[in-house]
């Protein structure tokens, strides 16, 4: 009776040891994903670092005319010229506060959006991370979990997209 029991503890040890290589393996294999948390206004919002090209802080912006109010200007990054929008303005916040960082989306063409705090970069698993329906302005497309707090994701590809539809709808311009 002691050798069934022994041999049956030692079958169980030996499972559960070959187990938790198992485990250990598949969550070697799982990459963490990387965020940028800034924040507009007074709330945060989390960005995909897969979908940032560059952020940059304290840029010189030129400022242009546009039938889009939410264009701050244009800034040069590596000599290329690039349109700058205020990120707040297109997700519905007032405009007026000071947004002295920018973050260039990666994309076919240079845009880029400026914000006003860039809180951290934070490194998260899969699991800690939301997928959603797209919120009404179609930007907000789940959240991330973080030390204790939900915060939204903005997925930025959508907003240049949003752009580049209003920029259509309004057609060439009439001044020569």
């Amino acid at each position: 009776m002691k050798d069934s029991q022994l041999d049956e503890n030692l079958r169980t040890l030996r499972g559960d040891f070959d187990r938790s290589f198992a485990v250990a393996v598949a969550e070697r294999d799982v990459k963490p994903l990387d965020f940028l948390t800034i924040r507009i206004a007074a709330d945060p919002y989390a960005l995909r670092l897969s979908e940032v090209a560059s952020l940059h802080s304290e840029r010189r912006l030129v400022v242009a005319p546009s039938p889009l109010l939410e264009l701050c200007g244009f800034a040069s990054f590596r000599g290329i010229l690039t349109p700058v929008y205020d990120l707040g303005a297109l997700l519905g916040y007032p405009r007026g506060t000071t947004k002295n960082r920018l973050v260039v989306v990666q994309w076919s063409s240079p845009i880029a959006f400026a914000f006003e705090t860039l809180e951290a970069h934070v490194r998260v698993s899969a699991g800690q991370v939301s997928q959603t329906d797209r919120g009404r302005n179609g930007a907000v497309v789940g959240a991330l979990r973080d030390q204790g707090r939900t915060v939204p994701l903005l997925h930025l590809p959508s907003l240049v997209e949003g752009i580049a539809q209003r920029i259509k709808a309004i057609g060439p311009s009439q001044e020569r």
